[in-house]
């Protein structure tokens, strides 16, 4: 077993190229295209490792991970956005199991994409 992967992203030609992309390294890759779709999902499926752009309709990614941390579950995030402000990655290291990476650099994903699935299903969620 590889682990489900959530991709939580308003850009929709982004979360396709991801989906197809990271199908080879995870059992199941879901994607949400806003904040509130990404969360009906975690709190409906075993996810392993989030994919999560900040700033999206509906709700951020700093309010997925809030109400989801809230809710008890410690699946890792990766944060993949193009906006690399330190108060956000200030926000975001208030969190643990967190990554931070600016977009478009796919290939950082790819690199730790295994790693961080492993991580998820070795966590309590």
């Amino acid at each position: 077993m590889k682990g489900n992967l959530l991709i939580i992203d308003d850009e929709k030609h982004l979360t396709d190229n991801l989906q197809m992309l990271f199908s080879r390294y995870s059992d199941k890759v879901f994607v949400a295209n806003n904040g509130t779709d990404g969360l009906a999902i975690l709190e409906n499926e075993a996810i392993h490792c989030v994919i999560c752009d900040i700033y999206m309709p509906e709700l951020s990614g700093i309010e997925v991970i809030k109400k989801t941390r809230e809710d008890g579950n410690k699946v890792p995030f990766i944060f993949f956005t193009a906006y690399g402000e330190d108060e956000l990655r200030g926000k975001v290291a208030n969190y643990e199991q967190t990554l931070f990476l600016l977009k478009p650099d796919i290939s950082s994903i790819v690199k730790i994409i295994e790693s961080m699935l492993k991580l998820g299903m070795s966590s309590p969620t």
